[in-house]
């Protein structure tokens, strides 16, 4: 395990650069305001319950990384590899993520590990991709691999006894609703992106809402969902409901993802082909920017979202 701590010249950095990019954001509603955290690393995912943040570091020694009180252990120097589907459990207690080994592999399948033993990983199954915590923290959801075997699909996996139960035949990257009685995933179709699917876990009733989706997450209220995809070629940001499946469009952007509680949601600007910082909208009311830099932004609560730009991993709160 190694732990990484800043001198007295990496401080310095942090600050100036905390500084540069201070001065380079636009805040146009006074309320939100950013720092940065890390000098390097990509895709933060934040911690619902405390400030430790995971991340992906390139640079060598590369890995998966938990930032915590101004330090970033790396979790993984021995193994095993994982993808940039990890998540939080909804108390903050636990962690998951997938290795990207072939099915079988030493280090493929679903991983968790506990916040206070981050470098402890069991393993619930071996094969599989982008797994998420089911609102009562007793197993989660994941994707089985995509290539037609008898594991393909979306599937329960307990996490004491590892048992599993396939929910559907076919789909890929599964989210968990906020309320947790629903999950949507998507399923191969369309020539710029896949179909969106929600599966209602307690009637088990599928609606299947619309083609062409490139991302998409659940907002807040856990009655709609926001997504990307292409229309005329354009990457539009729009929200859409299992009850109305009209997507409504709200702006042009890309990597959408909705708050846990409430209809807002947060995705990364477009200016003609250059990134347009952050913003943050609702269906039905104009997008205001809260940042000119960052991508890849991830909520944490209401008031609080970390996201990726030039200098690493920056924070912004409110």
């Amino acid at each position: 395990m190694g732990v990484v701590r800043l001198n007295r010249a990496g401080i310095c950095a942090i600050i100036a650069a905390a500084l540069l990019w201070g001065c380079g954001s636009d805040d146009d509603s006074g309320a939100w305001s950013g720092r940065l955290l890390w000098p390097r690393g990509t895709r933060p995912v934040a911690s619902p319950t405390s400030q430790a943040v995971l991340f992906t570091q390139e640079q060598p020694p590369s890995g998966l990384y938990l930032l915590s009180e101004g330090s970033a252990v790396h979790l993984n120097p021995a193994g095993p590899a994982a993808r940039t589907d990890y998540a939080w459990s909804r108390d903050g207690s636990r962690f998951c993520f997938s290795g990207p080994d072939e099915p079988g592999d030493s280090d493929a399948g679903i991983f968790v590990a506990r916040a206070s033993a981050p470098t402890e990983f069991e393993r619930l199954w071996d094969r599989g991709s982008h797994p998420r915590f089911l609102a009562d923290g007793l197993g989660v959801v994941c994707a089985g691999p995509e290539d037609g075997s008898e594991a393909e699909g979306i599937w329960h996996v307990a996490l004491t006894s590892h048992a599993r139960d396939r929910l559907a035949e076919r789909g890929l990257s599964p989210e968990v609703s906020p309320d947790g009685l629903k999950i949507a995933y998507l399923m191969t179709g369309g020539n710029l992106g896949r179909i969106l699917v929600v599966l209602n876990l307690e009637t088990t009733a599928r609606d299947t809402l619309v083609g062409e989706v490139l991302n998409f997450s659940w907002l807040g209220d856990s009655h709609a969902l926001v997504l990307e995809s292409f229309t005329e070629g354009v990457q539009e940001i729009r929200v859409i409901s299992p009850e109305d499946t009209a997507a409504v469009a709200v702006a042009v952007g890309t990597l959408p993802a909705g708050f846990p509680v409430g209809t807002d949601f947060v995705y990364t600007g477009l200016e003609g082909d250059r990134i347009g910082g952050l913003w943050i909208a609702a269906s039905g009311r104009a997008a205001e920017r809260i940042s000119a830099t960052g991508t890849w932004a991830a909520p944490a609560t209401a008031n609080r979202i970390v996201a990726q730009d030039s200098m690493g991993i920056i924070e912004l709160t409110r």
